[in-house]
């Protein structure tokens, strides 16, 4: 590596960075989002940067696709589909996602039914043309729509376009003559998989995202540019891929889990390199908490993924997310029952204890009060904290509680482990596994504070903070690789695999190959496929991984049957098999850099009170002071400038030779 590379990570609260040395050597910044997510990006690289020349690469990961569907904040949408097709948003599945809720309803579309129009042509479901599009026409009123509704983008998704993208692609061109800067999505560049309903979804996802994201990349590569950096930028995706930033607008609806894919690449590279293999991951931040699984070193990645009630089919690393963060707003209900979030106090005004005007009790105070957060004066830590302003903020709670400010404190923080741990749950237990069989990785600000109890809830036993958690995010940006997906349907039996799946595997991969060309990388990608396969009769599909360069049905179907009885319980040797989608994925392998925290100097180690459900004695150490053969009894504090791990009574801690800290239940 001749020159460094800079990951960079806007979350609901700080941007964290990393700057990666050509020695391999690494520093990390922090600032509080007190601007936009691009400026506070760019600031924050100013901040850390002292040569911007000397970097090569910056990888950028963002939560403003999430937060744009969560707020509703996208883009006026048109959408374009087949006569008869208006309302499949309306529609939605025949499921219900939750069957006990008397009040559940349906999540409203992105696209309100005025701005739905329907276009008089039609396909057969094997790709034929039944009745051709009049594209000039269609063209014409659906820029009249636009223009009526001030709308900034247009998703087009004709019935069966998975299988023949002319229509959708005659239209489109027929758009970009009239309207060449209206960004315009078609279903079959955006997935070219069947489900109506799902990829209609993706589709409007991506068309209601691309112009807020193309604002985003062009505020932030032109204020880089203007702090004098010209390194090329790389945007993470939702599957622990990379591309250039300028594919990041035509591919809006893959950034949506941006921010949280660094950190679940970072924790399955450290992993791997610590010796394990199965982990669940526990990212805390200031706004959320996000929980995935990996397993045999590898991300557990999805294609039907849900962002608030909106179905995506595009590849999604499995996460789970709740509203528990540092900024989470404590309260008490009309019941007299404690909670926690998912309201945040976000970065401005921010936690009380921030001194920044905050009001309302937050989780971040509830630390504070008992003892745990300090303002210790360290220069290195990136904020001040104010524990009067916490325990001030927490006397109505302890008043509502009839309790004093410690516990009410205390019983808040048990609220929010709690919900934490649903998450993890939703990830291991209803997934058919066993939370005891993996190690707890935790990160981010507030990870480490909750990293052993939530172990504790779920029964594990053993916790790993890696170096850097509080910017361990940005860390994952600069592992990623250069990825994209590729998917086509088609239905047949498994029997059939070598006829029906090779052209299509030929096909992506040509695909594949321009694409990296056009990004202008001299390296031709590896592929990797995937089939998607299930017993004639079933309604959804297993993902079994194939040799692309031999395929043996017999191979094949022996896999699916190991695939199935592993996450069913039950595979049925007799019964058919068919082919659904075939999937091809295209990596580009780039250098992956360790980071290491070899120090061992610090302040000693001091007692001081802290609150465990009882005032106790404490030691409060630096991370940096603990030597590698050294052990750490709870109850314990490890401050660092990013970051706090709490060793809670019956744990204990140490560090290995790499600088991550290993909790363990005694």
């Amino acid at each position: 590596m001749s020159k460094a590379i800079l990951g960079i990570d806007v979350g609901g609260t700080f941007t964290d960075l990393v700057l990666v040395l050509p020695d391999g050597s690494a520093r990390i910044h922090k600032v509080l989002n007190v601007e936009s997510g691009a400026l506070s990006a760019v600031r924050g690289a100013c901040e850390l940067v002292e040569d911007a020349s000397a970097v090569s690469t910056i990888v950028h990961g963002t939560t403003v696709a999430t937060n744009a569907v969560l707020e509703r904040r996208g883009s006026t949408t048109v959408l374009v589909t087949t006569t008869g097709f208006r309302d499949v948003l309306e529609f939605q599945r025949q499921d219900r996602t939750d069957v006990w809720d008397l009040f559940w309803t349906k999540t409203a579309p992105l696209v309100p039914r005025a701005l739905r129009m329907e276009v008089d042509e039609r396909l057969s479901a094997d790709g034929a043309v039944v009745r051709a599009i009049d594209a000039s026409a269609a063209a014409d009123a659906v820029l009249a729509l636009v223009d009526e509704a001030s709308a900034d983008s247009v998703a087009i998704c004709f019935l069966h376009a998975y299988r023949n993208g002319v229509h959708e692609a005659m239209l489109a061109d027929a758009i970009a003559k009239h309207r060449p800067g209206l960004h315009v999505s078609q279903s079959h560049k955006v997935v070219a998989a069947y489900r109506e309903y799902d990829r209609m979804s993706t589709t409007v996802l991506n068309a209601y995202l691309g112009p807020v994201i193309a604002v985003h990349t062009d505020k932030i590569v032109q204020a880089l540019l203007e702090a004098g950096f010209t390194a090329d930028v790389l945007v993470m995706q939702s599957h622990g891929g990379v591309v250039p930033i300028s594919a990041a607008g035509g591919s809006a609806a893959a950034l949506c889990l941006s921010g949280p894919a660094g950190g679940v690449l970072a924790a399955s590279h450290v992993a791997s390199v610590a010796g394990i293999g199965d982990v669940i991951c526990l990212d805390m931040g200031g706004t959320s908490t996000d929980v995935a699984m990996v397993r045999a070193g590898r991300p557990e990645i999805t294609y039907d993924s849900n962002i608030d009630g909106l179905p995506s089919m595009l590849p999604t690393f499995r996460i789970e997310t709740v509203g528990a963060g540092g900024g989470s707003i404590i309260s008490v209900d009309e019941g007299g029952l404690i909670q926690s979030g998912p309201s945040s106090a976000g970065a401005v005004p921010g936690p009380a204890c921030y001194g920044r005007g905050g009001s309302k009790a937050t989780v971040t105070d509830a630390w504070c009060a008992l003892g745990v957060l300090l303002d210790d004066g360290d220069p290195n830590r990136y904020l001040s904290l104010d524990s009067a302003a916490a325990c001030a903020v927490f006397a109505p709670v302890a008043a509502r509680l009839s309790t004093s400010v410690e516990e009410s404190a205390w019983q808040a923080l048990r609220v929010t482990t709690a919900n934490m741990s649903r998450a993890l749950r939703l990830v291991s237990v209803e997934q058919g596994h066993d939370p005891r069989d993996f190690v707890l990785t935790c990160y981010g600000g507030a990870g480490g504070l909750h990293a052993a109890m939530c172990a504790d809830e779920l029964g594990m036993r053993r916790v790993l903070v890696p170096v850097a958690p509080g910017v361990f995010s940005a860390y994952g940006m600069v592992c990623a690789d250069v990825t994209r997906h590729y998917v086509r349907t088609r239905i047949a039996l498994v029997e059939r695999a070598s006829e029906v799946a090779q052209p299509l595997i030929d096909e992506m991969r040509t695909m594949a190959m321009d694409e990296f060309a056009e990004f202008g990388f001299a390296t031709p990608p590896e592929i990797r496929v995937v089939v998607d396969l299930r017993y004639v009769g079933q309604a959804h599909e297993v993902q079994v991984g194939i040799d692309a360069g031999e395929l043996n049905s017999i191979a094949i179907r022996t896999a699916f049957d190991e695939a199935h009885a592993k996450r069913f319980g039950f595979c049925e040797t007799t019964t058919p098999v068919e082919i659904v989608n075939v999937r091809l994925e295209a990596v580009l392998i780039l250098p992956t850099p360790e980071l290491r925290d070899e120090s061992t100097s610090g302040e000693a180690p001091t007692q001081k009170k802290a609150y465990f459900g009882a005032w106790m004695d404490t030691t409060f150490v630096q991370r940096s002071a603990i030597a590698s053969d050294a052990v750490v009894l709870g109850p314990a504090v490890i401050t660092e400038s990013t970051a706090t791990t709490v060793v809670p009574p019956g744990w204990n801690a140490n560090r290995d030779e790499m600088g991550n800290l290993w909790l363990n239940r005694l």
